[in-house]
């Protein structure tokens, strides 16, 4: 079961320490939604309504709501996801327009079609539904090249026994939203719509940590996140990790100084060869010679064991250098590892 509590209380504590970016985000994500509404009733005041014309307004209207306000709300969920560990840029609203942005449009559109669908049958399947894709953007969000049947997968495991959860979860903010009324709205706007969006986050995290509990370092046996960093918030030489897998005192193993993502501050690796700043080396090779993608994986699609890797640097034979299995994410399968 989720601890409510615990949840929101985190959650506050982010939103307050973030305030201003936190309530605008919110609030550009609340107009895009309601964009192609109000753009089809303004619009609507000045032409004659024949049902031509009415379907040409709701075309719009959808195509707003598909193209801009989809994409808007992943890089809202980036924005507080990040928001979680440290305090987020503003601009993170604008996220899926520089990564993937086709691809996720096509994911969303998807969603709501079946939600759609579904909730022809009556109104239950489709709340269901609702609740078993709410994780897709937060999905997308921390990884956009996640492919559309992973994304649809993983969302629906993670949702899974923890719909209810959810439900009550929300129930929870019924006495902030009558306040909200009684303040026509200002409350609402200033407090609890970023309050309960920063509480999303929470919960997509702490789903997240359950989703992958089982999974644990490959050579140490730790439980790791959906980033590969330790679950008990410190690497395999006892030293306090951020979520990303960072050392949280802001350096590695080595005393070498780290960004939030673990790239050497001064750019280059232990080895002294540059980085960028996501780790990989900028010559494009590993410290082994071998050539590699943005992303540090190998480009000849090995490993410097000469065993095959995806895109992401885990093993395609869906195993490590030491032949316990993984996931497509990188992730020991084997619980008894």
């Amino acid at each position: 079961m989720i601890d409510r509590v615990n949840l929101k209380t985190r959650a506050k504590m982010k939103f307050h320490a973030n305030y201003w970016p936190c309530v605008a985000a919110t609030f550009v994500v609340g107009l895009a939604s309601s964009a192609g509404g109000n753009i089809t009733s303004t619009v609507s005041q000045f032409v004659y309504d024949t049902p031509y014309m009415m379907l040409v307004l709701f075309l719009i209207s959808l195509a707003v709501y598909a193209f801009v306000a989809n994409p808007i709300s992943i890089g809202h969920a980036r924005f507080y996801l990040e928001n979680a560990y440290t305090r987020a840029d503003f601009d993170k609203i604008g996220f899926a327009f520089q990564n993937q942005y086709m691809k996720n449009v096509g994911i969303l559109i998807l969603r709501d079609l079946y939600i759609f669908l579904w909730s022809l049958l009556f109104i239950v399947p489709g709340i269901i539904k609702t609740y078993e894709y709410r994780m897709i953007p937060y999905l997308l969000a921390e990884n956009p090249d996640l492919s559309r049947e992973d994304a649809f997968r993983i969302s629906k495991e993670m949702m899974n026994g923890h719909k209810m959860d959810t439900f009550v979860l929300e129930l929870s903010f019924f006495g902030w939203s009558f306040l909200s009324v009684l303040t026509c709205y200002i409350l609402l706007i200033f407090y609890v719509n970023p309050y309960l969006n920063a509480t999303y986050a929470e919960l997509y995290l702490a789903l997240k940590q359950i989703y992958m509990g089982g999974n644990g370092n490959p050579q140490y046996g730790q439980p790791q996140n959906y980033y590969g960093a330790d679950a008990n918030g410190s690497n395999q030489y006892g030293q306090p990790q951020n979520y990303y897998g960072s050392n949280v005192n802001g350096s590695n193993q080595y005393g070498q100084p780290q960004n939030y993502y673990g790239s050497n501050v001064n750019g280059t690796n232990q080895y002294g060869q540059p980085q960028n700043y996501y780790g990989s080396n900028v010559n494009g090779a590993n410290q082994y010679g071998q050539p590699q993608n943005y992303y540090g994986s190998n480009a000849n699609g090995t490993n410097q064991y000469g065993q095959p890797q995806n895109y992401y640097g885990t093993n395609a034979n869906d195993s490590h250098q030491y032949g316990q299995s993984q996931s497509a994410s990188g992730f020991t399968t084997d619980y008894n590892s």
